[in-house]
């Protein structure tokens, strides 16, 4: 039920699901055609997938072309049990998918991990990107441990669950104003991350522990826009004092009383910015 309602919302929104061989597999998406218009490359974080970014989308689609891919190992994009999920090896995959589709130059916008990914991309094939937009993204160390980082240090990784009752405590940290979704809906949520735990715990095991460097960051030349949900439990707020320090271009902007997903907890507020952002690029 959930999986049909996010294809009908996509639907309904103009976006359209393709799949796209890059030769190691082939990586699902939704696609929104607006010829002529700017492409955006929206990136999911680590165990969600692209329909995270509905309704956030759909509030750019006036002006911009949208690509929103379900990465490698998440949503309808196949896991390979012996691939590597580093964010180096995800930015060679997803520059063979922009290869793939002819997009020589996208504006890129990723979430947590996806936002991870996005600054190693635009820092290893910076031709390509024309701007970069984070919300709450991994990468750089905060001050403050997170939740997430106490849990995980503690060896009680809350992405890996065993049953309805870890779900929802991970539920929890994951937003702080979450979109309402029906309870069957939620145990169906619940039941894919209890199916998925070795192949989450595999990615998982490939990023989480890594960090971006100072050379990589010093490569990133565009505009940035840093945006930040002022509770997350899962990265803290206090990462973005490192983010300005290596990124002393970017622009700032904090969600107060919103957790790690501002696209989803705020999508039109969020969009605005984000709309307002790429107007000035």
């Amino acid at each position: 039920m959930y999986k049909q309602s996010m294809a009908a919302e996509a639907y309904c929104y103009g976006l359209r699901r393709r799949q796209a061989d890059i030769g190691e597999l082939t990586i699902d998406y939704y696609w929104y055609a607006n010829p002529g218009k700017p492409t955006l490359v929206l990136l999911h974080g680590f165990s969600a997938d692209k329909s995270i970014w509905l309704r956030f989308a759909r509030q750019l689609r006036r002006h911009y072309q949208l690509l929103i891919p379900d990465l490698p190992g998440h949503g309808e994009t196949p896991f390979a049990a012996d691939a590597n999920h580093s964010m180096p090896r995800q930015a060679e995959r997803l520059a063979l998918f922009l290869a793939t589709l002819h997009l020589p130059q996208v504006h890129l916008i990723g979430n947590s991990m996806g936002g991870f990914l996005a600054t190693v991309f635009a820092s290893r094939y910076p031709a390509q990107v024309l701007s970069l937009a984070l919300q709450d993204p991994a990468g750089l160390s905060s001050a403050t441990p997170s939740q997430l980082e106490q849990q995980v240090r503690q060896g009680l990784n809350p992405f890996l669950q065993l049953d309805f009752a870890d779900f929802r405590r991970f539920y929890a940290l994951s937003m702080a104003r979450p979109p309402y979704i029906p309870q069957l809906m939620l145990k169906g949520i619940a039941c894919r991350y209890q199916q998925q735990r070795a192949l989450l715990a595999a990615i998982f095991a490939d990023f989480f522990d890594s960090r971006l460097t100072a050379a990589e960051l010093a490569q990133i030349k565009v505009p940035v826009l840093l945006c930040w949900g002022e509770a997350d439990q899962l990265i803290d707020i206090s990462a973005v004092a490192l983010w300005q320090q290596q990124l002393p271009q970017l622009q700032l902007q904090v969600f107060e009383g919103i957790g790690h997903l501002p696209m989803l907890e705020i999508p039109k507020q969020s969009a605005t910015v984000y709309r307002h952002f790429l107007q000035r690029c």
